[in-house]
């Protein structure tokens, strides 16, 4: 009976295991990404270690400098890629999606009528962001100059997918893959 009960216990803590979600923190020298693991039974199958996002960036070749703003997407093989990934387990094809953009808040609020000048503009700086992309969903701190990054590891494409951004009470969506650079109202920069 001893023996039955220790297997059962053992077996309750295998399965709480499992299911807990897993999201690593961003890596050092990194800022303002958004580190997020798929959840077990949302987009892919669960994993068994953190992923490595910016080595696993890197090795799909979508690096790019912080000016390069949009959404961009790769397909892989979970498999053959490694960065926190089994060679033979849970093998699935899985598309890495990475938005980098810009917000920018502007003097006036409500509806205008006339272009706004780059100098009526000022970057959304240090401010903590909140995204939701589908299932997926974190949040990041906006550098200096407004910009920020979120990265997400899916199932399927997400660039016509609506992408609500938030920034304490305020919200906004997009389509993920039109997002480049967004211009708020006045009340976003506070």
């Amino acid at each position: 009976m001893k023996i039955y009960t220790s297997l059962l216990l053992s077996c309750a803590a295998v399965v709480g295991c499992a299911s807990h979600e897993k999201t690593s923190a961003p890596p050092q020298g990194d800022p303002g990404v958004l580190i997020h693991a798929p959840r077990p039974g949302v987009d892919l199958e669960p994993i068994d270690a953190p992923i490595d996002y910016l080595g696993l960036r890197r090795f799909l070749g979508l690096e790019r400098t912080r000016d390069d703003v949009g959404y961009v997407e790769k397909s892989f093989e979970t498999c053959k890629v490694g960065y926190g990934y089994s060679t033979s387990r849970n093998c699935q094809r899985a598309v890495f999606v990475t938005i980098q953009f810009q917000i920018l808040c502007r003097d006036s609020e409500g509806t205008v009528s006339q272009a706004i000048s780059r100098s009526e503009m000022r970057p959304l700086s240090g401010r903590t962001l909140r995204w939701q992309l589908k299932k997926s969903r974190g949040s990041m701190e906006l550098d200096g100059e407004g910009f920020g990054r979120l990265d997400a590891i899916v199932a399927a494409s997400h660039r016509l997918e609506r992408l609500k951004i938030s920034v304490d009470n305020d919200f906004v969506y997009v389509r993920a893959g039109e997002l480049r650079r967004l211009v708020t109202p006045r009340n976003w920069c506070n």
